[in-house]
């Protein structure tokens, strides 16, 4: 995975809601971590901004919160629900995707129909 070329490679074929796996590493305090899809935002070339995906429903002062967001229909996914908190918003190196998993995507209609995203 560290080879410059599979970098490379891999990083012209990532765009907007692309949903790939992230090792997001170790968290400090709050932050966000371990092994999770992320949908992707922006493709800035070496570095990505991305947002992590969570199948844990949240609770409901979370969702009062208006943080959390569902999603709709990932495709290439298995069939869940699925939510993003808005406040997770990540700039990742792409050395973090792991592009040996199934990679997903969310339809360009659907991001934009995210008020929140």
């Amino acid at each position: 995975m560290n080879s410059p070329e599979f970098i490379e490679k891999s990083k012209e074929y990532i765009v907007r809601g692309d949903v790939v796996w992230v090792e997001f590493g170790f968290n400090i305090g709050e932050e966000f971590s371990g092994r999770h899809p992320a949908v992707v935002l922006k493709n800035g070339g070496k570095t990505l901004l991305v947002l992590p995906i969570i199948s844990k429903q949240p609770t409901n002062k979370q969702l009062a919160s208006k943080t959390y967001v569902e999603l709709g229909k990932i495709y290439n996914f298995k069939m869940m629900k699925r939510w993003v908190n808005i406040f997770n918003i990540n700039p990742i190196s792409i050395e973090r995707i792991d592009f040996t998993k199934k990679r997903g995507n969310i339809k360009g209609v659907d991001l934009d129909n995210k008020k929140s995203i």
